[in-house]
């Protein structure tokens, strides 16, 4: 018969269990972990002072990139068709006051040269618009009075805005593709007038606003 080998059980002290000083360290020596334990302090001082300074510093950038993203929304170029405006298409002297842009016969300010001196100029906006208006008023001439001049021997002005506005519009080249639009019937126009197609347009507000600046009562209605 076999017997089977005495087993014999020693109990576990409290000695034998797991101990934190036996962590690995927990091996530091004293010096070491009370000169971490002053640095904890410092530590999260340093956290905070630096995520302050992130968050003013994130702050300051927000402000910066919303304030030059508004400047440049009031200055940037958009699209938008022109429309029709059928006070605009008429010679009657009842929409005279629709032509009147700045006030006086001038539009020069005092605009800076390239030099930085201070010099008379005017904005081209304004000198097209002046071009149109005596256009305007030379058909309304022509229908109450006999009109003999043909060109600049007869009137120093007006004759300039045909040459001065036609090289313009070859100037700006404007390379809209304009179609035939429908009217409020839905019927297809006769011509094509351009209304209703998508442009490129600059800031013609950025204008006015310079112009009135340099002290000049400006008429002119910013479009759109």
């Amino acid at each position: 018969m076999v017997h089977s080998a005495d087993v014999r059980y020693a109990r576990l002290e409290d000695k034998d269990s797991v101990n934190e000083d036996s962590l690995p360290f927990q091996n530091l020596n004293p010096p070491r972990r009370a000169q971490l334990q002053q640095l904890s302090p410092y530590f999260i001082i340093y956290l905070s002072l630096s995520s302050i300074i992130i968050i003013i510093l994130l702050a300051m950038l927000l402000a910066r990139v919303s304030r030059e993203s508004r400047e440049c929304s009031n200055s940037r170029p958009f699209k938008t068709p022109l429309g029709r405006h059928l006070e605009l298409m008429s010679v009657s002297h009842h929409y005279d006051e629709l032509w009147k842009d700045v006030e006086g016969n001038s539009s020069e300010i005092n605009i800076p040269d390239s030099s930085g001196n201070n010099a008379m100029g005017a904005i081209a906006m304004f000198h097209q618009l002046h071009c149109l208006g005596a256009f305007r008023r030379i058909v309304q001439m022509a229908r109450v009075e006999n009109i003999t001049g043909y060109d600049i021997e007869y009137d120093r002005h007006w004759p300039h805005c045909f040459d001065y506005m036609r090289m313009t519009i070859l100037c700006w080249a404007d390379d809209t593709v304009e179609r035939y639009s429908y009217d409020l019937n839905g019927e297809r126009t006769d011509f094509i007038d351009g209304a209703f197609d998508l442009r490129q347009c600059g800031n013609n507000r950025k204008l006015i606003d310079k112009v009135q600046a340099g002290g000049k009562i400006v008429h002119t209605k910013p479009f759109p």
